[in-house]
């Protein structure tokens, strides 16, 4: 279930036609299918237009408050529908929550959408002491959070995700805060744009390096001296605090909700300026760095030339669009010089063509105006196809330096590797002949790609380890294996579970021999069973295969039998 409160849209409308409109939205419709069921409580009446009357007399004697009236809704989820006795049980639980069990109340149970939905209009004026409760010091939302999770347990229905509240095992209310206590994780986004620029993002270096000596520090000098050893500093900005990377602040509690400026005042005390002593950031540099691939791909050139480029684009385009800007300054300039020169003069007793001039000169205006917006659209559009954005690094890869490196540089699994222990071939550079598989020799590298499709590297022979790129193929993990084993004695696998998986059943098949300790266990393990069933296999094979008169011959008679 969720809760939702619906803003009043026109708060200059009085309290008496705000009411009226809002009870007969929720109950009049029950003379369509959209209302399944309307209840009122807190009245003195059961008549509809008297209770309307009762609510706008009550609210009339609050004078302080111009509006009176909350209007809630409660919705579920696709399929579940309440019945009349649970959406009673759901109305009190919510009065009981925000505290107006004595206050005047209508709902409605309306069914026009997908989800089943109750209406509830509530007085906040106290029929005792004619004065506007504020329900929950203000925080009515969260009251009504309380009553969800209080009507999901009662009556069974499911729990949203990321609900605020929940019922715990001893019957009370327990505040979720997992959700946001947990730190920031870097966003997919910011990872592809890691693949395309090769430089890690401020928030990344934020969570992954600023947010572990925050949480170790014991005082506020240690806070500055751990970040300034790192290129970065936690300063105060407004109310909160953010930590600069180089020239880019990252919010602090964007980073982690734990090293928000409140909460790191009430751990470490009040905020204190970073000493001249201790702030050693002038001696850092304070450069995003960046992000480090483990195929050893030298990209200075790539960064320099993308840093020439960028500047030369940016002043090109800025400059495009100051002269646009101009262009249109001087239009406007020369239209208004035009217009005080034709109107200008006497024009008493001829309205009618001072009208007709002024309609004309607009019109004019207009068309010249649209006509430069179009030149300059053109224009903008034209700079940008000469000055296209940089290219990324697989792009440049594949441009200036090799293919295969670029396709090694793009794949998201190139941390799935063999090193080897114990050199059985030398460490020397060697290329291998591997049936379904060619080889091409870049550099230091052998990279070895599949017969039916040459354009995207399935392993490459490093010297001292071997990178998988595609650990989904069978057929390339049983290769790379292969030459791994004549290569080396015992292999050592790093990578996911998956891929370590797919190894052990490679190895409990083929023999290979493995480097770690689990994984050499699981295939010990793996290839007893598989021997131990062979055996027992074999065993009920050579019963089945006994012939009916040796089973016969060596059946025994039993004792005190004679024929």
């Amino acid at each position: 279930m969720i809760i939702k409160k619906v803003k009043n849209p026109k708060k200059s409308t009085s309290k008496l036609e705000r009411i009226r409109r809002l009870i007969l939205y929720v109950a009049q419709a029950e003379k369509s299918e959209k209302c399944l069921y309307f209840g009122a409580r807190g009245f003195l009446t059961d008549l509809l237009e008297s209770q309307i009357a009762e609510m706008i007399a009550l609210a009339s004697d609050s004078v302080r408050s111009a509006d009176t009236v909350n209007h809630y809704v409660l919705s579920w989820k696709h399929r579940e529908s309440p019945t009349t006795e649970q959406v009673d049980e759901a109305v009190t639980l919510l009065q009981k929550a925000m505290g107006l069990e004595q206050h005047q109340i209508v709902y409605g149970l309306h069914a026009d959408t997908e989800n089943r939905h109750l209406h509830v209009v509530v007085n906040r004026v106290n029929p005792e002491t004619l004065r506007c409760t504020e329900i929950n010091r203000g925080f009515d939302i969260e009251a009504g959070h309380k009553a969800i999770a209080l009507i999901e347990h009662r009556q069974g229905w499911s729990r949203e995700k990321n609900g605020l509240y929940q019922v715990g095992p001893d019957g009370k209310l327990v505040r979720c805060n997992s959700h946001r206590d947990k730190p920031a994780q870097a966003k997919t986004d910011s990872k592809k744009m890691e693949r395309r620029t090769g430089k890690r993002s401020a928030r990344d270096i934020a969570i992954e390096e600023a947010v572990p000596v925050i949480k170790e520090a014991t005082c506020w000098a240690d806070v500055h001296e751990g970040l300034a050893r790192k290129g970065m500093s936690y300063r105060r900005h407004g109310n909160g605090a953010v930590i600069m990377i180089g020239d880019v602040a990252i919010k602090a509690s964007q980073a982690d909700r734990q090293i928000s400026f409140i909460k790191l005042q009430h751990r470490l005390g009040s905020y204190e300026d970073p000493d001249q002593a201790a702030d050693i950031s002038t001696d850092c540099t304070l450069t995003t760095p960046l992000l480090v691939r483990p195929n050893d791909v030298d990209l200075s050139d790539y960064h320099q030339e993308h840093k020439d480029y960028e500047a030369t684009r940016t002043k090109a385009l800025s400059d495009v669009a100051r002269q646009h800007v101009e262009q249109r300054t001087s239009l406007k300039e020369m239209q208004r010089r035009e217009r005080e020169t034709v109107l200008k003069g006497r024009w008493r007793r001829r309205g009618v063509a001072l009208n007709a001039l002024r309609h004309a000169l607009a019109d004019e205006h207009r068309t010249a105006l649209r006509l430069l917006q179009e030149q300059q659209k053109e224009e903008r559009l034209a700079n940008r196809e000469r000055l296209p954005p940089f290219p990324t690094i697989e792009e440049w890869l594949k441009a200036n330096r090799d293919p295969f490196l670029a396709a090694l540089w793009a794949h998201p699994d190139y941390f799935m590797r063999l090193e080897g222990h114990g050199t059985r071939s030398g460490s020397e550079r060697r290329v291998y002949s591997i049936p379904g598989f060619r080889s091409v020799v870049r550099g230091a590298y052998v990279h070895y790609c599949k017969l039916t499709d040459p354009e995207h590297i399935a392993f490459s022979d490093r010297g001292d380890r071997i990178d998988v790129c595609d650990t989904t193929d069978r057929a390339i993990i049983l290769a790379s294996l292969r030459l791994a084993a004549n290569r080396w004695d015992e292999v050592k696998i790093t990578g996911t579970d998956e891929f370590k998986a797919r190894i052990v059943d490679l190895a409990v098949e083929h023999g290979f021999r493995l480097k770690n300790e689990d994984l050499r266990q699981t295939v010990e393990k793996r290839r007893k069973e598989a021997e131990e069933l062979k055996i027992a296999e074999q065993k009920q094979k050579e019963e089945k295969q006994s012939s009916p008169t040796q089973r016969l011959l060596s059946h025994k008679p039993s004792e005190g039998f004679e024929r």
